[in-house]
Formats: structure tokens, C-alpha cells, sequence
């Protein structure tokens, strides 16, 4: 989008000046004494690139409408045209009170004939920029720092001047993984029935746990007349409810005795879920989405959460904010094969075992009685820019981090098929453990006597 088109759309919008816009009538760009006011610009210009950089409009009065035509010549100097001046004078203000220098652009433009001038503001690349009180020799005798905030440009406090020499940018959490969870043809979801896999090596991920649970809720009877689309639908709205109630018990740093912090229930836009339709009557599995966010996210949310449903694409999406991020977790369905993945170790050691205890079954046809249901999570926050750098906005960074985390370490199958070599070691140390004590036990005092 071009700078006109943004700034007519800013506005359109009636908010006019924010914290990427700033509108002055051009007359404010002259002090009492009819010179160019370069400090409180300079102020301006700071405040802006230290934060996420924005544009200073000249020719707009504060309602929002145009100054008009013929306001630049004010400025005229030595025949050179008012804008140009106006430039100049821009210009100059950065070298001279700005440390470090910022690379403004400066455009003068007309809109149905009304005359502007747009300084754009860049976001800064490295250390803060600040407004100097004066240089000796090159030296800057003093430097004071501003930030662009809702309520206009302000002084940088200590812990703010902190994270601002240690960050340039603001963090961003973007997760994504493929999650699988499997079934029989009957489609029960199950990792404990798997043929042939002894009982020590039953390693299900926690939300297998979770969707075998919640499934045992619903009426069998009525999962048997439903189509494989609405049981495919039903396995992706399981997994998602399973989702959300396991990070909530894993990460849900509550108050249980604080109820106002909890969040009363769950806005669902388009659609309703299936599995509320299906269930037992008498049991209530409303998502219990109050338990998923800190304490700190919920106190401040104003509105509910919305839980997008797309029929066509199979996803479940869940769009939240609060004064510290915006936060979308997103679940797809993306595949269902038949029998086990190549990359699941139950696979090979189901046909393994299936072979040992019955050399003229075909196991592979009885992998096929399982189904495996492919899931990719993705879970993205963005990080705002907080008002205030407190001990609030890290715990909620660290929220943020142990959520990635989480759902990488739970669910992401690579990872958990990378740790299970280890475990089936340990399976097979502990089987021959128990070989050793059944050979001794079995032992008589006779075949002990040394001959």
C-alpha cells in the first residue's frame, strides 16, 4: 500500500494520530520567534524510531482535515521553494540534535489540490536514538531518550532504556508440528490395543491420554451412524479440545480460588461443536478454556476468546489477545493413512510380533485395522510493544516460551519417535531382567550343587 493510500485510510479511520501517526497544521512548525522548531521535533522523530518508527504529516489540522493550499510558503528562503526549505530544515534537525542519526524521507504531495509534507520516520537498527543537548568538540555534552506511547512521546524510564540498548526487535513465537493420533477401524482412538506391543512400551503422547478420555464420554451408539467426514471431523475437534485442556493443566498458572480470573466460556463463531451433540447428556465436556491462560492474560481480557471452525479446510483456530500479545493456535487435519506411518517404531515391531505369535497371519493386514489421523499444530504469537517493561510483560514472555516448548516437546512426533529407541532399550533390559528371575526361581537345589 502507498503512503497515500495509508494515510487517507488512517484518516478514514477517525482515530487520526496514534503511535505511528503524528498530524501537524503547518504553522506548529515555527516557534515563537518564527524559526523552525527543531526540538520539539526532534523529540518527535526520536520517539518514533524508537519504538516502531511512523510519519509526521505537515498540513493537517487536528481534527483531521487538510490546511489547504499555499501553507509552505511560509517557509520560502533565498529562492528556494517553501517545501524545500521545510526539508532542509528537517534535515538538519537530525544531524544537529540526534544521536545516532536517523535516515528520515521526506515527500511533498498534494491530495485534491491540499498541499503535504510527509516525514517517514524509520524503526530503529540499533541502539536507541536520543535527543543531544549539545556537542563540544564532537563530544555530546548529554542525551535524553524518548518513546512514542498511546499517550504521545514520553521520557524512557530506566528499566525501558534497558531493553531497548539489549533488543532491537520484539520476540516472536511461531511453533508448528505434526502431531498423529491413531485408531481402529471402529475408529477408537488407541496407542494400549496396538497389536503385539507389550504393556511396558504403551508410550502415548499426553493428548492420546486426553482424547482417549474424553472419548469414553461420548455415545458409542451415536458415533457408530455417523460418516467417516463426521468422525473425521469429530477426531479433529477431540484433538483440539484435547489441546487446549492439556496445556492448561500443564501451563495454566491460575489462581483456583480466584474466580473472577476465570474465564466464563468460550465465544464459537460459525459453528458449534459436534461433540457436544454427541455426547452423554448427563456429562458436560464444555472446553475449559479459562484453564489454558496465566492469570495474568485472563484478568485483563475484556472479551472472550473465538474458536474459528473451517468445515472445507478442516482447521480449528483460536484468536485471542491481551494488552502483552496476540495469540493463534491453529489445528489441521492433514492426511489419514491406513495402518501405521513408516516412521512410528510400533510399526515394525507390531509386524514383529504379529509374525512371532502367528508365523501364517498376515500382520500386515492387521496394521491395517488401525488408522493413523495426521494433525499439524501451529501455534504464533505476536509480541506487542507493552507500555510498561515489567516484571508482567517477562512472566508473559516466559508463558509464551514454555507454550512453544510444550507443544514441541508433547506433541511433535519426530521428537517423540527420536526418544523411543531409548525406552524400547529399557523395555528389552527389563525383559531380560525377568528372564534371569524366572530361570532362577525355576531353579532346583540340584542344579545348583557344584559336581
Amino acid at each position: 500500500m502507498g503512503i497515500k493510500k495509508e494515510l487517507l485510510k488512517q484518516l478514514d479511520s477517525g482515530s487520526f494520530e496514534d503511535i505511528h501517526w503524528e498530524f501537524k497544521n503547518s504553522r506548529k512548525c515555527l516557534n515563537d520567534n518564527d524559526k523552525f522548531n527543531g526540538d520539539d521535533f526532534a523529540k518527535l522523530i526520536v520517539a518514533f524510531s524508537n519504538r516502531e518508527g511512523g510519519n509526521i504529516v505537515i498540513g493537517i489540522n487536528d481534527d483531521g482535515t487538510y490546511e489547504g493550499n499555499g501553507i509552505f510558503e511560509k517557509f520560502e528562503s533565498n529562492g528556494k521553494k517553501g517545501n524545500d526549505m521545510l526539508g532542509q530544515y528537517f534535515q538538519q534537525t537530525v544531524k544537529d540534535k540526534i544521536s545516532p542519526s536517523i535516515n528520515i524521507t521526506a515527500n511533498y504531495f498534494k491530495i485534491e489540490e491540499n498541499e503535504l509534507f510527509l516525514i517517514e520516520v524509520p524503526r530503529r537498527r540499533s541502539i536507541p536514538h536520543a535527543v543531544v543537548s549539545g556537542r563540544d568538540s564532537g563530544r555530546i555534552k548529554g542525551r535524553v531518550y524518548y518513546i512514542r506511547t498511546n499517550h504521545g512521546n514520553e521520557l524512557v524510564d530506566d528499566e525501558h532504556l534497558t531493553w531497548l540498548f539489549h533488543n532491537t526487535t520484539l520476540p516472536k513465537f511461531n511453533v508448528k508440528c505434526i502431531s498423529e493420533i491413531i485408531t481402529d477401524i471402529h475408529f477408537n482412538p488407541t496407542y494400549t490395543n496396538l497389536i503385539g506391543i507389550p504393556e511396558e512400551l504403551q508410550l502415548a503422547p499426553n493428548i492420546s491420554n486426553k482424547i482417549t478420555s474424553v472419548y469414553l464420554l461420548l455415545d458409542p451408539n451415536k458415533i457408530n451412524a455417523l460418516s467417516n467426514n463426521e468422525r473425521i471431523r469429530l477426531m479433529i475437534e477431540l484433538f483440539f479440545y484435547s489441546l487446549i485442556t492439556v496445556l492448561g493443566e500443564r501451563l495454566g498458572h491460575y489462581d483456583t480460588n480466584t474466580n473472577s480470573h476465570l474465564l466464563p466460556e468460550v465465544k464459537f463463531v460459525n459453528d458449534s461443536f459436534i461433540f457436544d451433540e454427541y455426547g452423554n447428556e448427563n456429562i458436560d465436556i464444555a472446553i475449559p478454556i479459562s484453564n489454558f491462560f496465566s492469570w495474568q492474560f485472563r484478568s485483563s481480557l475484556k472479551d472472550h476468546a473465538n474458536i474459528y471452525y473451517d468445515s472445507v479446510n478442516g482447521t480449528i483456530q483460536l484468536k485471542t489477545s491481551n494488552p502483552y500479545y496476540d495469540l493463534i493456535i491453529n489445528v489441521a487435519y492433514k492426511d489419514q493413512l491406513f495402518g501405521l506411518s513408516n516412521d512410528n517404531p510400533y510399526s515394525w515391531l507390531s509386524i514383529k510380533s504379529a509374525y512371532e505369535k502367528d508365523k501364517s497371519a498376515s500382520s500386515s493386514s492387521r496394521l491395517n485395522d488401525y488408522i493413523t489421523n495426521l494433525f499439524e499444530i501451529t501455534v504464533g504469537a505476536t509480541v506487542k510493544y507493552p507500555e510498561k517493561f515489567d516484571e508482567d510483560y517477562y512472566k508473559e514472555l516466559e508463558y509464551l516460551q514454555e507454550l512453544s516448548e510444550e507443544v514441541l516437546e508433547t506433541w511433535d512426533r519426530s521428537r517423540f519417535y527420536k526418544n523411543y529407541p531409548h525406552h524400547y532399550k529399557l523395555y528389552e533390559i527389563g525383559n531380560r531382567i525377568k528372564n534371569i528371575e524366572s530361570i532362577i526361581m525355576n531353579t532346583t537345589d540340584n542344579d545348583c550343587k557344584f559336581k
